[in-house]
């Protein structure tokens, strides 16, 4: 809790969420503040609320190695419209709606391939170019936009892969590129 974090606990027994606070700024809470959103205004939290026995939550959200992430799962957000430390309205989102990533490629190039599946931020136009091995941009084989349902696009080329290609992938929206991708052929 150093800078101007917020710290929240979710009281499961009351459904309700309330702020933490840091007295001795040490970086640790140690006081219960005031209650940020309950049931009353949020009817949700008294659903949560009935996932076991009563106990207090911390609200936590893990991005572990090895964690997998959905883009589609909705997720709802409290908001403080009027900053009075008190939450008075809620919106559903989905991941996809508010994260962004580089693109990349969903399977390993191959040669005579003549498409290509890619990942990345919805609405993103993505360019697919022939590259060196360092991913100095060579020559244009193809372009398409991430499409919102399935935050990927099917891009087709000007011609087929050929093994020993690099390939980049170029997304003009965010202006960001991967790592330079060898075609290569499938192993056996």
């Amino acid at each position: 809790m150093t800078g101007s974090a917020t710290a929240y606990l979710w009281d499961l027994l009351n459904a309700e969420i309330v702020t933490l606070l840091d007295d001795d700024s040490d970086g640790v809470p140690d006081t219960l503040g005031t209650v940020f959103a309950s049931a009353a205004l949020f009817p949700g939290l008294l659903e949560a609320g009935t996932l076991g026995s009563p106990a207090l939550g911390i609200l936590v959200t893990s991005t572990n190695s090895g964690s997998t992430i959905s883009l589609n799962t909705r997720h709802t957000k409290l908001v403080d419209g009027n900053a009075d430390g008190v939450a008075d309205t809620s919106t559903t989102y989905r991941l996809k709606d508010v994260i962004t990533f580089g693109p990349l490629f969903l399977e390993s190039p191959r040669p005579d391939d003549t498409v290509v599946e890619v990942r990345g931020t919805v609405d993103s136009t993505v360019e697919v170019w022939e590259s060196d091995e360092e991913g100095n941009r060579i020559t244009l084989l193809g372009s398409a936009s991430i499409v919102y349902e399935t935050s990927s696009a099917v891009i087709a080329l000007t011609g087929p892969l050929e093994e020993g290609e690099f390939l980049v992938l170029r997304d003009l929206t965010l202006d960001i590129k991967s790592n330079p991708r060898e075609v290569v052929p499938e192993e056996p």
